[in-house]
């Protein structure tokens, strides 16, 4: 495997959100930060394209990096670290691994995956006690809000009462 030519891969990484100068900010930290901790990454060239506005509040720009790989597991590596919305292979043209490096590979995608699992399990567990406390506390906001229209027809009557009193 040493023998073989480093692969070289063209990621875009899109940042969306608003205020535009955050947007701005983050991916000038992308393209800062990409490939400083790992020996295995090489950045060959990176072009951030300005955010433009997308919708009436958010802004979408992205950041076009151009990097060499030793092995293919170093690639994915970065597609789970960076969730690039686009992926290009760019050399070599015929790709060629070990069985250990695609085993590696596939138990590092089922870790992720496993991770990506426990958290959205995670938060549906809180959604659900969310909803259940907002439903709860609906309730006595409309429980209180009859007990205020109670209260204020009893004010009205009392000073209907008084009106009718003092007029006569």
């Amino acid at each position: 495997m040493s023998d073989q030519p480093r692969i070289r891969v063209r990621i875009i990484i899109e940042v969306a959100g608003w205020p535009e100068e955050h947007i701005t900010t983050t991916l000038g930290l992308v393209k800062q930060t990409f490939g400083k901790d790992a020996r295995e990454i090489k950045v060959v060239k990176t072009n951030i394209r300005d955010p433009k506005k997308i919708s009436e509040k958010a802004y979408s720009g992205f950041v076009e990096i151009e990097f060499t790989a030793k092995k293919m597991t170093d690639v994915i590596g970065v597609v789970f670290d960076w969730m690039p919305s686009s992926v290009e292979i760019i050399e070599p043209t015929d790709l060629s691994d070990t069985n250990f490096n695609f085993s590696d590979l596939l138990n590092d995608l089922a870790a992720k995956l496993h991770q990506y699992d426990a958290l959205v399990k995670q938060l549906k567990s809180a959604n659900i006690l969310l909803q259940r406390e907002i439903r709860r506390l609906d309730g006595k906001v409309l429980e209180k809000n009859e007990r205020i229209r109670e209260l204020k027809k009893g004010e009205e009557l009392d000073e209907k009462r008084e009106d009718k009193t003092s007029s006569a």
